[in-house]
């Protein structure tokens, strides 16, 4: 279970880091 955690962390981490840049573009 905590290998998909890990998995699943930077998942999010990109995702937000991607709509913070998305936002700033915009």
């Amino acid at each position: 279970m905590s290998y998909v955690r890990l998995q699943l962390l930077p998942s999010r981490f990109f995702l937000s880091l991607f709509l913070v840049s998305y936002a700033l573009f915009f």
